[in-house]
């Protein structure tokens, strides 16, 4: 997943209920911690959570807790040795990520858009780099870092999958709301918290042996053996299930076996692919996400000391498996070109198939350009417990953007969430599934 840093305004600067020496602000959509000084109109930097500081930028701006570690050796800042950007509270406030003043950027030579006109920072760039210097960088455990080395440990494929497309990164909404064009409809569905799959009756192409290859070159053209084969074909959100087995996370992946069987049974048209989230436990009754740890005294009251995303797969106590839950459809043809379907369509099909999409919780909906009033809904309907499951909290939103000019889907994650996933990357032994999918 891309992580960057935003170039970016304060908006809706007030003051901090508990805190004399700190106020709140919202940048981006994001609820910030910010100094006192601070005002409407100031332009910095945004490092949204999930992501990591650099030791250079760390060291520069004095933000390291161990003032040895810091140019200033006579400052602090709150910042671990990671530099991790987490989502976190400051005397019961949240804050949704990390805000620094513009001129946070001096020690990398940058120069903002007032005194380069042509070539400096402004508001609504990305980065991750500067002149050369890491600025930031997206945050992995040590034991997720190892586990995706290993992945990338791949033997020479003989079939060539490229008609079974992965599914694209799923952005922000935040950092893409001046993005979506007006006119655009827009769906919100729930975003759930499972592992990635994807099927699809799909067209691949076997690599010719030498004994093809010699025949190839000696027989006539319409008698070529092109390698050309109509199959069902599934895999995690990168890597393809070949012969009932997957590079993934799990030791027992037969679930995913088990989803690729019956949607082959269903029957798909030539070309088309679903992606969907699957949820719940695997056959040896294992969760197939892992459980996030509660600390929040609120979150611990209501839903225990561990918040296990169950999906109703979970009813008196017996673990009804797994299920999967559609949230894409494509077409793609012979020669790899690709028509997305519209979320009528998905619905429809999904239907016709007896498969369940993710809940739909608003839309259709046209866009009139105000993001303030769409991050608005978006807080509202994922603050709470998931549509399929009161059990547990919702991961977030996914709101669907369907436009001549933009045809994606973008996340809201609730807060909620984000710290319960913070929390449990502070276990360095912690492998985040999705990333190694």
């Amino acid at each position: 997943m891309a992580y960057e840093a935003i170039c970016c305004q304060l908006t809706n600067v007030r003051e901090h209920p508990n805190a004399d020496r700190l106020k709140l602000a919202t940048v981006q959509g994001y609820q910030v911690i910010v100094g006192l000084d601070a005002k409407d109109g100031d332009l910095g930097i945004f490092f949204p959570c999930d992501g990591k500081l650099s030791e250079a930028h760390l060291h520069n701006n004095n933000l390291y807790s161990k003032a040895e570690l810091n140019s200033d050796t006579d400052k602090t800042g709150y910042f671990g040795k990671k530099g991790r950007v987490r989502a976190q509270r400051f005397r019961g406030s949240k804050s949704e990520g990390f805000w620094q003043e513009i001129e946070c950027l001096e020690w990398t030579g940058a120069k903002t858009w007032m005194e380069d006109p042509t070539g400096g920072l402004k508001d609504g760039d990305k980065f991750t780099h500067l002149n050369g210097e890491l600025i930031c960088e997206k945050y992995y455990t040590p034991a997720t870092q190892k586990a995706m080395g290993n992945k990338q440990k791949k033997k020479v494929q003989k079939v060539d999958y490229s008609n079974f497309a992965q599914h694209y990164d799923t952005k922000q909404l935040r950092d893409h709301i001046r993005d979506i064009p007006a006119g655009a409809i827009i769906y919100i569905s729930e975003k759930i918290h499972g592992t990635s799959g994807r099927t699809g009756y799909v067209c691949t192409i076997r690599k010719p042996g030498w004994l093809s290859r010699v025949w190839n070159a000696v027989a006539p053209r319409d008698w070529n053996i092109s390698g050309k084969k109509w199959e069902y074909v599934s895999g995690t959100r990168r890597t393809v299930l070949t012969k009932g087995k997957a590079d993934g996370f799990y030791q027992d992946t037969s679930f995913r076996q088990h989803i690729h069987d019956q949607i082959k049974l269903a029957g798909l048209h030539k070309g088309e692919t679903l992606y969907y989230e699957i949820v719940g436990f695997t056959d040896r009754g294992g969760f197939i996400m892992p459980p996030h740890g509660i600390e929040d005294k609120k979150l611990k009251k209501k839903f225990g000391s561990e918040m296990c995303y169950t999906y109703g797969r979970e009813q008196n106590g017996t673990k009804l498996q797994f299920g999967f839950h559609v949230y894409r459809i494509t077409m793609t043809s012979e020669d790899g070109q690709t028509v997305e379907y519209s979320w009528p369509q998905v619905v429809a099909r999904c239907s016709e198939l007896g498969f369940d999409i993710v809940p739909e919780l608003m839309g259709p909906l046209i866009y009139d350009k105000n993001g303030e009033e769409l991050v608005e809904d978006c807080l509202r309907l994922s603050n709470g417990t998931s549509i399929l499951d009161d059990s547990h909290i919702m991961e977030g939103v996914v709101v669907r953007v369907e436009h001549e000019f933009m045809w994606t889907a973008l996340k809201y994650k609730s807060f909620w969430f984000c710290e319960l996933e913070s929390i449990r990357k502070n276990d360095d032994n912690y492998v985040d599934p999705e990333e190694i999918a």
